[in-house]
């Protein structure tokens, strides 16, 4: 067994058949949705934090990140539901056949309500740098 930080790209889509791939159908024309649908209080709010976090994401630790940008924005996209919702620092494995990878990620969006169950998205890293902002994330 491996963790996360120890895998090649290469080697998970080899194993696990889990690709990386540059844009999600679904989820572009849900952020590219009717406008009309999104409260002019949200918008607004999202549009200040998007301000801040290009203002500020350089000078931020990875838990500022956390805490001033992704946090706000999972409650005003109301993230936790019925059935689902949004868990921090939570372990994580993926097993097929003779290999498994693991490892604490930092934030995901699976079924259950005290225990996730089935991820539908992850996020195993989000790091300030320099250039911007690294996030590393599945589907």
């Amino acid at each position: 067994m491996k963790s996360f930080k120890h895998w090649y790209f290469q080697e998970v889509e080899e194993t696990f058949g889990v690709i990386k791939v540059d844009e999600l159908e679904k989820l572009s024309n849900w952020m590219m949705g009717d406008v009309n649908d999104i409260e002019d209080k949200k918008k607004a709010a999202v549009e200040k934090l998007r301000v801040n976090l290009l203002k500020y994401v350089n000078y931020w630790s990875e838990a500022e990140v956390g805490y001033y940008f992704l946090s706000p924005l999972l409650m005003l996209v109301e993230v936790q539901q019925e059935g689902y919702r949004g868990f921090w620092k939570r372990p994580l494995s993926i097993k097929k056949e003779e290999e498994t990878a693991s490892g604490i990620i930092d934030f995901m969006i699976a079924r259950g309500t005290q225990l996730p169950k089935s991820p539908y998205f992850f996020i195993n890293e989000f790091k300030p740098k320099s250039d911007g902002l690294v996030f590393n994330f599945s589907f």
